[in-house]
C-alpha cells in the first residue's frame, strides 16, 4: 500500500516543536541509502526479543519493500550526534468499520544505551503526527506480553484492548 510522501514539519506543531527542542535526538525520514542502518536496528530489536524471533530480513529487502513509489511501509530513523540510535517502522492498514485508515506501528528500537532520554518518546511523537497528517482514525501496534516498553507505550495513550492477535503463518520457514 503506497502512503502519500511525508509533508514538510510545521514548526508550530507539537511534534516539530519537540524535534527542535530535544537535545537527546534528530528525527528524519529513512532513505534507501539507510538499508544497512535499518536492518542492522531490526536485528538489535530481533535480538531484544530472544533467539526464538524469526529475523529473515535482509538490506536488500529493506531497500526493496521500504522505499520507492510502491513502498510497502515507512520508516524514521532517531540520530544522536549524527549517529542512529533508534527506529520507527509503520504502515497503513484500513478499518472498514470506521471507514478511515489506521497506521500500525510495527517496529519501535532504541538501543539501550539511549534510553530512558526521551527518544522513543519523540519517535511516538512522530508516529502519531504522522498519522493525523495521513487523517488515520487510529494507530495500532502488538507488544509481547513480557516487553518492558508497554510501560511507555501506556504512558504515551495507548490502550490495552481485549482483542487477540492471531497469526496465520504462509512461510514454510515461521
Amino acid at each position: 500500500m503506497r502512503m502519500p510522501p511525508k509533508r514538510p514539519p510545521n514548526p508550530a506543531s507539537p511534534a516539530s516543536a519537540a524535534d527542535q527542542d530535544a537535545a537527546t535526538a534528530h528525527l528524519r525520514q529513512a532513505v534507501v541509502d539507510d538499508a544497512p542502518v535499518l536492518h542492522r536496528l531490526l536485528k538489535a530489536l530481533a535480538a531484544f526479543h530472544g533467539p526464538e524471533t524469526a529475523f529473515w530480513s535482509t538490506p536488500e529487502a529493506i531497500a526493496r519493500d521500504g522505499f520507492g513509489p510502491e513502498a510497502r511501509y515507512e520508516s524514521w530513523l532517531a540520530e544522536v550526534q549524527g549517529e542512529p540510535v533508534g527506529l520507527a517502522t509503520f504502515f497503513l492498514t484500513y478499518s472498514t468499520f470506521k471507514a478511515q485508515a489506521c497506521l500500525h506501528l510495527d517496529n519501535l528500537f532504541v538501543e539501550p544505551a539511549f534510553r530512558g532520554r526521551g527518544v522513543a518518546r519523540q519517535l511516538l511523537e512522530r508516529v502519531r503526527t504522522r498519522a493525523q497528517e495521513l487523517r488515520c482514525v487510529r494507530v495500532d501496534l502488538h507488544v509481547y506480553a513480557t516487553n518492558p516498553a508497554r510501560q511507555v507505550y501506556e504512558r504515551f495513550g495507548f490502550e490495552h484492548t481485549s482483542d487477540a492477535v492471531y497469526t496465520l503463518n504462509l512461510h514454510p520457514r515461521s
